[in-house]
């Protein structure tokens, strides 16, 4: 009968003490969330959390671009003289910063940007097609000339963030040895055309002027589009390399 009485209340304890377990996690658990909540009402009451905005470079009308192809055929420019026109546009919020970066080492390199508005297909300066989606596009403010500028935002709107001195725009400076680091102060350091001259323009789209565009959380962004026109002469043996940045304004 003793036997009996301690094994009952063994197995009780057993079962007591297991009970006992459960409850402790659940009162931790209880605890745990509800000091979640409490600290999530004073951050709530402190300042909500912005989520960062979209920010991409892509191809015309939002499509999609690893690169900006400029593959060209030579017979198409007997005078040496390559003009191509080719389309881009960013993703963003309200406000960005485009950048142009480029090496010097072609001396006559000429490069015009323009905003775009919407045309007629008889009036299109430029005309493709995005995503199985044609554009007819013309430039805003017009063909620039030399003359003229009219419209061409590079280089005459937005301002060179690392101009060499004395250069009139047309070398860079490594501010800083930022780019090259101390490769580009010791002797015999970097080719003066190898370090990319930059150029910043702050574009606001709060115009009107742009599409409105869904980000892939369905918040609205803005999609502006853009042509830009790069000439040189290729009879010379130099290379360029040719960066499109966006950046948080």
């Amino acid at each position: 009968m003793n036997q009996k009485v301690k094994e009952f209340f063994s197995d009780k304890r057993r079962v007591a003490i297991a009970v006992l377990a459960l409850v402790a996690v659940a009162v931790l658990i209880i605890g745990l969330t509800a000091t979640w909540f409490v600290d999530s009402k004073r951050l709530e009451t402190v300042g909500k959390v912005q989520t960062p905005s979209v920010l991409k470079v892509m191809g015309p009308n939002a499509s999609a671009m690893e690169e900006i192809d400029l593959a060209y055929d030579p017979t198409e420019f007997p005078n040496h003289t390559v003009t191509l026109t080719r389309t881009f546009s960013v993703v963003s919020g309200e406000h960005f910063k485009l950048q142009i970066a480029h090496t010097t080492n072609i001396a006559d390199l000429d490069i015009k940007l323009y905003r775009v508005d919407n045309a007629s297909q008889a009036s299109a300066e430029v005309a493709g097609d995005a995503d199985g989606e044609s554009f007819y596009w013309k430039r805003r403010g017009g063909q620039a000339t030399q003359d003229a500028p009219n419209g061409n935002l590079y280089p005459n709107s937005g301002s060179f963030v690392n101009p060499a001195a004395g250069s009139d725009n047309k070398l860079g400076e490594d501010v800083g040895n930022q780019i090259f680091g101390a490769a580009a102060a010791t002797n015999p350091g970097v080719q003066e055309n190898a370090i990319p001259l930059y150029w910043e323009l702050d574009v606001s789209n709060t115009d009107g002027t742009t599409e409105k565009f869904p980000d892939e959380s369905g918040n609205p962004s803005h999609l502006t589009n853009f042509i830009i026109d790069i000439s040189w002469t290729d009879s010379s043996k130099e290379t360029d390399v040719l960066y499109l940045i966006a950046k948080s304004s």
